[in-house]
């Protein structure tokens, strides 16, 4: 006897695939997501597991399908606890009703077919005494155990403990098997689906699937409704025109080799740097410290070419970019951010729903007017939100305008210190909630 586990959460707008939002709506990544755990099942339905389970995240609806040839689809909650928690009581929870092989697999690979299942069923049933099916993105989408008798021991053994959702979770978790002494037999990786890329991915090779008509019925929208919690992918036009700044050019010249930093040349004798080489790098570890408050949808604002939105967007974090320059806004794109080319003074999606904004590298300056910047921000963000300013270093308070390179055109830009960030702050009604210092850099942070 064998039983099939399917890891699964009930697909409710603003529960599922946040990842797909944008360029997707809440409840059309819902509507992907439920398609994906459709033909899931169906797959599940028509391999040759002798039971089918579904752990489930939140209630059954009507995307359950119907018990077939005899084999019952099983429902069990997911207890609370981390996704290795979780796993570790799926396969206990398989153990209660069939001590044989069990395999669990996830609802994120919706072009996973009942051909590929029974391979995975067969190694447990041959030599096979686990087998890992690993993921593009490093995790994996199928573990499978031969045996469950002592399901207590082996979920504590070979689960938990094991890092979920980042980049080594496949290799640690295979580490875990073989440090077992267990023969593991790899299965072929798949893609999960987590961003658009990977829907549209998914879709081409299942062209036949519920979750491919769904993806075809769901053009993401030129602006985000207003109901979006986390923004908007709107295409931006393809840059084909000048360099009109050193800043573009040195965004430009970072696809090849660091550039050197960009001087601004300010009014007031305060001239300010630009490390375009750093901001176009990977982010570092002050950048960490500072990405760990932001737990849900999160405006990056001025992102330039998008080390905050790229990393924030690695760890499944709903986030947006956004930027005036055409060059930042692709290069944010291409290393893997949402980006839009737009004013933080524009229409922007998702206004007064998102949970974090940021204003890094000193884009506190942006329109060389802190109190009116500060007061859109307030607006775009949620009740309970918080805004990440980096402040500059020392009691600075000034105002100028500031010539990019050998550019005639100038720009209004500001330079705060902390103190003078949290003045402005309260005077449109933020709350000063903490600061700190690390490696040199000064942040702030408000509660709206």
């Amino acid at each position: 006897m064998s039983t099939l586990i399917v890891l699964a959460k009930a697909p409710v707008p603003g529960r599922v695939k946040t990842r797909l939002c944008p360029p997707f709506t809440p409840d059309q990544a819902a509507g992907l997501a439920e398609a994906a755990l459709t033909d899931t099942l169906y797959a599940a339905r028509a391999c040759a597991a002798d039971n089918l389970l579904l752990f489930l995240d939140g209630r059954p609806g009507p995307w359950l399908p119907h018990a077939r040839n005899g084999q019952d689809i099983g429902v069990a909650a997911q207890p609370a606890g981390g996704l290795d928690a979780r796993i570790a009581a799926a396969f206990a929870a398989a153990a209660s009703r069939d001590p044989g092989p069990a395999l669990l697999i996830g609802m994120d690979t919706p072009q996973v077919d009942p051909a590929l299942l029974n391979e995975a069923l067969h190694l447990l049933h041959g030599d096979a005494e686990a087998v890992l099916g690993p993921a593009d993105d490093g995790g994996f989408w199928a573990l499978g155990l031969d045996s469950l008798h002592n399901s207590a021991v082996w979920a504590e053994r070979l689960v938990l403990g094991v890092p979920m959702s980042v980049r080594e979770t496949g290799q640690s978790q295979l580490r875990r098997l073989q440090g077992a002494g267990l023969r593991v037999s790899m299965l072929p990786a798949l893609r999960d689906v987590d961003t658009a890329a990977d829907a549209h991915a998914a879709a081409e090779l299942i062209p036949e699937s519920r979750f491919a008509a769904r993806l075809a019925g769901y053009t993401p929208p030129a602006d985000g409704p207003p109901d979006s919690a986390a923004g908007n992918n709107a295409e931006v036009e393809p840059w084909t025109g000048p360099v009109l700044t050193a800043y573009e050019q040195a965004l430009w010249e970072s696809l090849s080799h660091r550039p050197a930093p960009v001087l601004l040349e300010a009014e007031s004798g305060h001239d300010f740097i630009l490390d375009v080489g750093r901001y176009s790098a990977a982010a570092d570890a002050v950048d960490a410290r500072l990405l760990s408050r932001c737990t849900g949808p999160t405006l990056d604002i001025g992102c330039g070419p998008g080390r905050l939105a790229a990393e924030l967007a690695h760890r499944g974090v709903p986030a947006l970019g956004v930027d005036a320059a055409p060059i930042a806004v692709l290069l944010a794109r291409a290393a893997g951010a949402t980006a839009l080319r737009r004013s933080v003074f524009d229409r922007l999606p998702g206004e007064g729903r998102w949970q974090h904004a940021l204003l890094i590298d000193g884009n506190i300056g942006i329109g060389g007017d802190p109190a009116a910047l500060l007061k859109r921000i307030k607006t775009l963000l949620a009740d309970d939100g918080e805004l990440v300013v980096e402040a500059a270093a020392g009691p600075v308070n000034d105002r100028s305008r500031l010539r990019i390179g050998s550019s005639t055109v100038t720009m209004p830009w500001a330079r705060l210190g902390s103190e003078a960030v949290c003045e402005f702050a309260e005077s449109v009604g933020f709350i000063s909630s903490h600061s700190w210092e690390m490696n040199g850099r000064h942040f702030v942070a408000l509660g709206a």
